[in-house]
């Protein structure tokens, strides 16, 4: 009987395939989307394709996926933002009948990872910096600043608060910190009275 360890050691080496973030949420790169088989053994029968139609047309999604196209270039003055309720609601449509997503852009670390952490937010009560945190752990992740900002906003709109500082997060996205994935703490520090 053959028995896997890890999850994310299975799915990478015998269907290079992107890890799992959380319950059957999936996360990563435009050509995970046409590994059909990788698609299969995951149970994925939606899809979030954060890209331009540019970077991954449409007559490369392969037929019998639900899909949502997040259209927008991984700029920070593009508003990613306008996207949260939408593709919340989508992820949470699937995962609530038991179907597996996954959540793709270009890289699979800056347009895919905001939507992944505005889902942790928006639908499963997570603060910003669990949700940062959370993700990182599981799979390389560098968002960019003004995403960064605009999660904040969410953060604040959601919970009232802001947990991430988002100075740290731009000291180490402008450091190699960043490409090497390299986990940092993130929240607010409180001053003392």
């Amino acid at each position: 009987m053959f028995m896997c360890i890890n999850e994310y050691v299975f799915f990478f080496f015998f269907f290079n395939f992107s890890p799992k973030i959380y319950l059957r949420i999936y996360m990563g790169r435009r050509y995970d989307i046409e590994n059909v088989e990788g698609l299969k053994a995951c149970n994925i029968k939606a899809l979030v394709i954060c890209c331009t139609y540019f970077e991954y047309p449409d007559h490369k999604v392969p037929n019998g996926y639900a899909n949502l196209r997040i259209n927008l270039e991984d700029m920070g003055l593009e508003r990613i933002s306008a996207y949260f309720e939408e593709s919340n609601n989508f992820i949470h449509s699937h995962i609530s009948q038991e179907q597996a997503v996954l959540i793709s852009c270009c890289q699979g670390v800056s347009r895919s990872s905001t939507i992944s952490i505005a889902y942790l937010m928006g639908k499963q009560n997570f603060f910003l910096n669990e949700a940062f945190s959370f993700i990182m752990q599981k799979k390389n992740i560098c968002p960019n600043i003004g995403f960064i900002e605009q999660l904040c906003e969410y953060e604040k709109i959601l919970k009232n608060k802001i947990t991430f500082s988002s100075k740290k997060y731009i000291n180490w996205f402008t450091s190699d910190m960043c490409g090497n994935n390299a986990i940092t703490d993130f929240s607010i520090e409180c001053k003392k009275k």
